[in-house]
């Protein structure tokens, strides 16, 4: 029989069998070629790899995987370790940032009041310079403050009310940083994404804080809590970050 009619039978002049053609099973002694797979029962050859027994084989770049296979994790490192989202193995922080420590976190808040605090103090200070001296019903000698007075004390408040609401929940709600975290270079995010809290929830932490006021437990908890959390950080979800 010739080699056109049996793709097995030896080449002439070689005295090697021919090789088998795509989709034939190769015969013993010849080494299946590139993309087959061999038989039930042998080995693979050099440079094949032997797949598992029931596992489907892993999907090449660029090609979807397969049904009954999974496909690789973003972000899973070489080793099978998938450190948790945006933030490295062991790294005791939020999207790769360390958190803030109590220190940070107090100086940022003095800052924020003494902000808050200039317009009004101006206002009050100037109410004061030009109240008036006058006697209460017993005798008593006391300060009244004029119409102009009454009107910067007025001013006072509402620009304290203003200039907190803008620095301490607009700005840290929207941008993570208020006044004094962004000089101190801190930020506010949430645990759970990294991300700013967002205005509403920056608005409920500032109340939650009533919690921390309690013998100052709350504002003391950062010095020895493994997350750095004030009771109000633990209510609202958040935490502390350095830049």
């Amino acid at each position: 029989m010739s080699n056109d009619q049996n793709p097995y039978a030896p080449s002439q002049g070689t005295g090697q069998p021919a090789a088998p053609q795509y989709g034939q099973v190769p015969q013993y002694g010849q080494a299946p070629q590139y993309g087959q797979v061999p038989p039930y029962g042998q080995e693979p050859q050099y440079g094949q790899q032997a797949p598992q027994y029931g596992a489907p084989a892993a999907p090449q770049y660029g090609e979807a995987p397969q049904q009954g296979q999974q496909a690789p994790q973003y972000g899973a490192s070489a080793y099978g370790a998938q450190p948790a989202h945006g933030r490295a193995p062991g790294w005791p922080g939020v999207g790769g940032r360390a958190l803030a420590s109590w220190p940070y976190r107090v100086g940022a808040s003095l800052i924020d009041g003494v902000v808050s605090s200039i317009v009004p103090a101006l206002c009050y200070g100037i109410a004061a310079g030009t109240s008036e001296t006058t006697v209460d019903a017993f005798g008593t000698p006391t300060s009244t403050p004029t119409a102009l007075g009454t009107v910067l004390i007025l001013v006072g408040i509402v620009a304290q009310f203003a200039i907190w609401f803008w620095n301490r929940v607009w700005r840290q709600g929207r941008t993570g940083q208020s006044v004094g975290k962004s000089l101190l270079n801190i930020r506010l995010v949430k645990e759970a994404t990294g991300g700013p809290a967002g205005i509403g929830l920056t608005f409920g932490r500032e109340f939650a804080h009533i919690l921390d006021a309690f013998f100052y437990i709350g504002y003391l908890w950062p010095l020895w809590d493994e997350k750095k959390q004030t009771f109000a950080d633990k209510l609202c979800g958040t935490v502390v970050t350095r830049d």
